[in-house]
């Protein structure tokens, strides 16, 4: 699926217009972004943009918890997903809750352990869920990090108060 986001004009000191694009597969996505000069009407940059986009969704999900999470006790996190978004999401979610856990689920158990591991080796307690129900039990905020079409977090799953940042899908209705 080829994905063409809204662009901006940025007038001022800037003088430069953009946009960004990506294509979904199922070997990946892949992003750039694509910046014009508003004087000349030159191309400035073409930007491969994977981290930058991968840093702008990990930075709108802080400020979105920051602001909208159960304030002075959300200190264990629930992640679905264990790529690149995934790890995003927690280094800067790490950076506006005082987490003590995170729990990891993926459907590839391996990638779960693996970032896991990481999550440890940056000081965090983390565990393995064997599931999408228990990786939502007795969490403060939850992040669904994928690529599915299909919904996967049941109602019953949740409890009152419960933060999430649901990022990662694109897929149109269809």
């Amino acid at each position: 699926m080829l994905h063409v986001l809204q662009g901006i004009v940025l007038g001022g000191d800037y003088r430069v217009a953009g946009l960004k694009t990506y294509l979904s597969t199922r070997h990946g996505t892949r992003f750039v972004v694509v910046l014009f000069s508003l004087d000349s009407g030159e191309l400035l940059a073409v930007i491969e943009a994977d981290r930058l986009g991968q840093l702008r969704t990990g930075a709108a999900s802080a400020v979105a918890t920051k602001y909208m999470a159960r304030r002075g006790g959300s200190s264990v996190l629930g992640i679905v997903g264990a790529g690149t978004q995934a790890r995003a999401q927690f280094e800067a979610l790490s950076r506006v809750l005082n987490l003590r856990l995170v729990k990891v689920f993926s459907r590839t158990r391996g990638h779960a352990e693996e970032f896991a591991s990481f999550i440890m080796s940056r000081g965090i307690d983390a565990v393995v869920a064997s599931d999408y129900e228990e990786v939502c039990r007795d969490v403060d905020v939850l992040v669904t990090a994928t690529n599915s079409r299909d919904p996967f977090i049941r109602g019953s799953y949740l409890r009152s108060g419960m933060h999430i940042n649901a990022i990662g899908s694109n897929w149109a209705n269809s």
